[in-house]
């Protein structure tokens, strides 16, 4: 079947699964004709290299599938993370029915991205929230989009930790980080740490100050930095752990900073980054969701307009986890798309309550005949 018709009955499907009574969400149609075009586009520009397209991380996703097909599922918790198995065997099912292995993966990528604008949109109804189109690009921006069109797994873990911190059923919330832990477990140990030192602090009742929350940072990496170390360390016996252990200088504080900004290339040489700064530098334009995201959350943090143990939680776990990646050459902003997915749904929940007080004050300062007639 050629790769056309292929995309366009999987897109199909996505048509039929996400339509409500027969009625459609024009975000979602929307961003299904996208992603179809999109797909199309790479495949059609770039023939068999589509899998090196932007990343070779699509090869290896597309060879673990090949693999576990031909040679079948080890139900081992290490081949299970080694392998991927939360996305490559729903992968390597699908191509039994002809598809093609590299789209089902981008199919598996969309359905993801669907399920978690659906997630975020019952999450803001649940909380008597008004949910507008302008909070979309935060939590769903170009580069979670441009991800979804590549046979990875960016998409399918934010859907995962989304459950995890969103959903108030303690079942998916455990299934949520078994399935992150499958599929990068230090992602997993990020959120179950933010978790944990959340539950702490907010034990300590300490005031949220600047400085505290500033202290809580600094903590917070400086504990990636060191579980990194000692788990290098322990697992290859190499003296790199030791010098990571004694490496909390400035630049560390530097990468932290690029995390936030987008901007972890500048912090890598030539035999990691293979575009000049200027491209990367203009890429982040397009990508403007890589710092706009972050520098907003983090300035409403310190600003003291996000406290709630949710924030607190994806402030620690993020920082932590730059903590752990800052030390390997995988520090990039894709890596980072779980955390600013994250990041954007906390700051459209806070804009849709300030939005939803300030309407609520409004109401109750003007009296019912004073209303009437400014509606009239």
């Amino acid at each position: 079947m050629p790769y056309l018709v292929q995309a366009v009955f999987l897109a199909s499907l996505l048509l039929i699964f996400f339509s409500a009574n027969g009625k459609m969400d024009a975000v979602i149609a929307s961003y299904i004709v996208l992603w179809t075009f999109g797909i199309v586009a790479i495949r059609t520009r770039y023939g068999a290299d589509a899998d090196i397209f932007y990343s070779n991380d699509q090869r290896v996703m597309v060879g673990m599938v090949n693999l576990i097909s031909k040679f079948g599922i080890d139900f081992n918790v290490g081949t299970a993370v080694l392998y991927r198995y939360v996305v490559t065997i729903p992968a390597m099912i699908l191509t039994k029915f002809g598809f093609d292995v590299l789209l089902v993966l981008k199919f598996i990528q969309a359905i993801c991205v669907l399920l978690s604008y659906r997630l975020v949109r019952i999450h803001f109804a649940s909380n008597s929230l008004e949910f507008k189109l302008r909070y979309i690009p935060l939590f769903s921006g170009p580069l979670l989009l441009f991800n979804s069109l590549l046979g990875l797994r960016d998409a399918v873990l934010s859907y995962l930790i989304l459950n995890f911190v969103l959903d108030k059923d303690p079942r998916k919330k455990i299934l949520a980080i078994i399935g992150t832990y499958l599929l990068r477990p230090h992602l997993a140990a990020a959120l179950l740490f933010g978790l944990g030192v959340t539950m702490a602090y907010s034990r300590i009742r300490t005031s949220r100050t600047v400085i505290a929350l500033a202290l809580l940072i600094i903590l917070a990496y400086g504990a990636g930095i060191f579980i990194y170390a000692v788990g290098l360390k322990l697992l290859q016996n190499s003296s790199t752990g030791e010098n990571a252990l004694s490496k909390f200088d400035q630049d560390v504080l530097i990468r932290l900073a690029t995390n936030f900004g987008g901007l972890q290339f500048l912090t890598f040489g030539e035999y990691v980054v293979k575009l000049s700064i200027t491209r990367l530098l203009l890429l982040r334009i397009i990508f403007f969701d890589t710092f706009v995201t972050p520098l907003l959350f983090l300035s409403l943090i310190f600003f003291r307009s996000l406290l709630s143990k949710m924030d607190l939680v994806i402030l620690v776990s993020f920082v932590f986890f730059s903590g752990v990646v800052s030390n390997t050459d995988f520090n990039s902003s894709r890596q980072n798309i779980p955390f600013i997915v994250l990041m954007g749904v906390a700051v459209s929940e806070h804009f849709a309550t300030r939005s939803r007080d300030t309407k609520n004050r409004i109401t109750v300062a003007t009296p019912p005949a004073q209303i009437t007639k400014l509606k009239s």
